[in-house]
């Protein structure tokens, strides 16, 4: 039988350092993954951040897209750079200079 989807509220969290914004630049420090347990309709997920499980070649290219709630059709910015680091994923990312982003 398959599983059934949990529905309800879903939440994000984060912690905003801020002396990690340079307004100037519009850029910002911040971590886009973790191996936090997450409960999802097949069970628990946890992503792998160990180095042969990690590409980060296409956000280190140069041009990523920063995109606002995972919409393609939303982009507010671009990855400067992206690095693994205690087990999460981090990201230098540079806002545009659009009123939305």
């Amino acid at each position: 039988m398959p599983k059934k989807i949990k529905t309800g509220d879903l939440v994000r969290s984060f912690k905003l350092d801020r002396s990690a914004i340079d307004e100037e630049a519009r850029t910002v420090e911040l971590a886009f993954s973790s191996e936090a347990p997450v409960e999802r309709w097949f069970g628990m997920e946890v992503l792998d951040h160990s180095p042969e499980s990690v590409d980060l070649e296409r956000l280190n290219n140069g041009g990523a897209p920063l995109l606002l709630n995972h919409s393609s059709n939303d982009q507010i910015g671009v990855v400067e750079s992206a690095r693994i680091e205690s087990g999460k994923g981090r990201a230098l990312v540079r806002f545009s200079k659009s009123k939305h982003a």
